[in-house]
């Protein structure tokens, strides 16, 4: 590669920063922040991703607030190893690549919805909005989302996933007449 090619490719690359996390809806060390005490920083491979799902979060945030004044509070999005760990996260978690969130949706009354009536207003969002996700996960405390950056690979999967004796246990459901049921395997 002659060295014009390299400088034109170096000048035409877009650099991020964590910077380019903060929006009007989210402050940008939301993205990443940890009570565990440890450097949860993510390096830019990371960063990349997680601007992915910023941006994913941002339309469904901006949606329920259009259609049901509703908004999303994001309680963790990015967690190194060793923080997933800390917090007994699933060893293949996608919050370790940077393209999973747990959330709460806070109705119009600014207060936190209960994760199975929350996860309804997402996916109706979700759903209304053709905005691509992989996984729901409807936990006892919040809402887990992840997402694939390859969207041809989504499951678009709803489960509800509960931690037992250290495991995460997870039953496939699906909503029918506003009423979770759980799927036949």
């Amino acid at each position: 590669m002659g060295i014009l090619k390299k400088i034109k490719d170096l000048i035409s690359t877009q650099i991020i920063t964590i910077d380019d996390l903060e929006t009007k809806n989210f402050k940008k060390e939301e993205w990443f922040k940890t009570n565990t005490g440890l450097d949860n920083t993510p390096k830019l491979g990371i960063l990349t991703c997680l601007i992915y799902t910023s941006k994913k979060i941002n339309l469904c945030n901006d949606a329920l607030l259009k259609k049901y004044k509703a908004k999303i509070k994001l309680n963790s999005a990015y967690r190194t190893p060793a923080v997933n760990k800390k917090v007994k996260g699933s060893p293949s978690s996608k919050h370790m690549q940077g393209l999973a969130s747990d959330i709460d949706i806070i109705d119009e009354n600014q207060k936190e919805m209960a994760p199975k009536d929350g996860a309804k207003l997402l996916m109706d969002i979700l759903s209304e909005n053709k905005i691509s996700f992989d996984k729901i996960l409807i936990e006892r405390n919040c809402i887990h989302i992840q997402f694939n950056l390859d969207e041809k690979k989504d499951d678009k999967s709803f489960e509800f996933a509960e931690l037992i004796n250290g495991e995460w246990v997870t039953t496939n459901v699906e909503l029918i007449n506003n009423k979770w049921v759980i799927k036949n395997a």
